[in-house]
């Protein structure tokens, strides 16, 4: 990994987005994964999501290419809470600038069900509570990478807002949601359809 990210560097590259970084990781021996019991899948993170080692390899790459080049980095690193999104991106730690999280994705999922697309009811209170807590812990600790929709998820405006009536000024309320927080902003830009 190392040398293809510094041939991209060479290249002028001024960053990088580690997409399912925190995957990277296997358990060691390669372990069956835990009975599924009467789902049709098993849920399997323990084996390979946020594992230690991710950040061995983190450090290896941050000390021996990324330190030497003035880019940004971002990883996405889902499954975890702001204390351990720190040990990523904590100002001491050597490995990415920022990570992108998944709480407040996940705060419409139905649990057990088949994530983003079988949902349960939310609140505004439930996004403010996810959303005050990362810019909270990592506040003065760690930089925050701000999102509310990607290629992965619904759209912000169906999802937290109103696509009828109130599409536009849902719109402009999420942006502006977005702009205020502490962090960098990413600002996903997909089509409508008509």
């Amino acid at each position: 990994m190392n040398d293809m990210v510094r041939w991209w560097l060479d290249k002028g590259v001024d960053g990088f987005r580690f997409d399912a970084i925190a995957h990277i990781v296997k358990a060691e021996g390669s372990p069956d994964a835990p009975d599924p019991g009467h789902k049709p899948y098993a849920r399997a993170y323990t084996l390979f999501s946020n594992l230690e080692k991710v950040h061995t390899l983190l450090r290896h790459l941050y000390d021996t290419v990324l330190y030497h080049y003035d880019i940004m980095t971002v990883g996405e690193t889902s499954g975890l809470g702001p204390e351990q999104a720190l040990y990523y991106i904590g100002d001491d730690r050597h490995e990415l600038n920022m990570v992108f999280q998944f709480e407040h994705m996940e705060l419409d999922a139905a649990a057990g069900g088949t994530g983003k697309w079988e949902l349960k009811p939310w609140n505004l209170l439930d996004l403010k509570n996810v959303m005050s807590k990362w810019q909270t812990v990592l506040h003065g600790k760690g930089w925050n990478a701000n999102y509310l929709c990607n290629h992965d998820q619904p759209r912000s405006v169906s999802r937290f807002g109103g696509d009828g009536k109130y599409r536009k000024a849902s719109a402009k309320m999420l942006a502006t949601f977005l702009l205020t927080l502490e962090g960098t902003p990413y600002i996903f830009q997909g089509k409508r359809s008509a």
